[in-house]
Parts: structure tokens; C-alpha cells; sequence
């Protein structure tokens, strides 16, 4: 699973916490997990966990005065995307 948040890390541009979330909900079963039950598994608090939601509105705020420049945006464009997939 380490291996996979690392990936996610470099990957996208997520915080290790979201790599960590990414890999695991790649793997759980069942498939439908709650943050407390995210967090038990990757050994983190379930705050953590629950605020990437938080992070994910940051992402699409700050793509608005980064402008459409590609460049300035890539990875914003990509925390933005991973974030609204986990939602």
C-alpha cells in the first residue's frame, strides 16, 4: 500500500495522507468505506481523513485566480481531480 501512496504522491500532487487514503480505498474491502474506518486502517486520525474534502474545495478555489494557464494550474487541475474522485 506504501508503494501505491508514494505513486499517488508524485503521481498527482496529492498530500502523503491522500496518497495513503487513495491506495487504501484501491484495495478495502468492502469497497465503501467511512473515514474512521479509512483512518484505523492507514493509522491515521479520522480529522485527517474527513478533512481532505476540505482540501479538495481549497484545490477548486485556487484554480480560479491561478488563472487557465496550464503551467500555473497542472497541479491544482490534478489534486482538484484526485480529491473530487474520492468524494
Amino acid at each position: 500500500m506504501e508503494r501505491a501512496a508514494v505513486f499517488c504522491i508524485g503521481e498527482y500532487a496529492v498530500p502523503p495522507i491522500a496518497g495513503r487514503v487513495l491506495a487504501w480505498l484501491m484495495i478495502c474491502d468492502p469497497p465503501e468505506q467511512s473515514a474512521g474506518q479509512i483512518a484505523e486502517a492507514i493509522g491515521a486520525s479520522r480529522a485527517s481523513v474527513a478533512g481532505l474534502a476540505a482540501f479538495r474545495d481549497m484545490t477548486a478555489a485556487g484554480m480560479e485566480p491561478a488563472g487557465s494557464d496550464p503551467a500555473r494550474t497542472g497541479r491544482l487541475r490534478a489534486a482538484h481531480n484526485v480529491f473530487d474522485w474520492m468524494d
